[in-house]
């Protein structure tokens, strides 16, 4: 795969080279010309972009990387792009080693559990889906503070627990996988009922 590779798939496929890429491109252009992306006259001969939540505008660590990527252009974009969803994977297995370490996991097996989650078939055969990857970078996290706030006997400090736990989802949210915050809720559900 490293040697037969088109050139040209280095700029990404699927979604990343029809959709992320020219939409993060027309974010970034836009936010470095003074102006926010309400709508795109680019695409479908004109369509809402800010209203639209796959462009993830309204997603921090996104309007982070749209700011940071001073004279856009679509290759800069993309290595932000790429580097936005490299740390949302280390982010990812971060939580997943301080989840299973939460749950009595020796070091070893957390780092395992960890790289399984980073590079399991969903993860790898989504990694052109870089809203999927975002959102669900978020998982471990919410669920480590659903733990804290199952195991936790004070009532403030479980609500305190469960605010944060909706908080972490919302920004989650923002990434625009609405599709995916179903299969979120009903993992977070079951979580606590196991």
């Amino acid at each position: 795969c490293l040697f037969t590779a088109d050139p040209g798939d280095l700029a990404g496929g699927y979604d990343v080279h029809r959709a992320a890429g020219p939409l993060g491109y027309f974010m970034d252009q836009r936010i470095h010309h003074g102006e926010v992306p309400l709508w795109n006259p680019l695409t479908f001969c004109g369509m809402p972009y800010a209203a639209n939540p796959i462009t993830s505008f309204f997603y921090p660590p996104n309007l982070l990387r749209s700011a940071l990527s001073f004279h856009p252009t679509p290759f800069k974009t993309q290595v932000g792009l790429v580097t936005l969803i490299a740390g949302h994977l280390l982010a990812a297995g971060t939580g997943i080693v301080l989840l299973a370490r939460g749950h009595g996991q020796s070091r070893s097996g957390s780092l395992l559990a960890a790289l399984v989650f980073m590079f399991s078939a969903i993860w790898i055969r989504r990694v052109s889906e870089y809203h999927f990857i975002m959102m669900v970078a978020w998982l471990p996290f919410i669920l480590l503070l659903e733990r804290k706030a199952l195991l936790c006997d004070a009532l403030r400090r479980k609500a305190g627990y469960g605010l944060a736990c909706g908080a972490l989802f919302g920004v989650s949210v923002l990434t625009g996988s609405m599709n995916i915050a179903l299969y979120m809720g009903i993992c977070i559900a079951g979580y606590a009922v196991l």
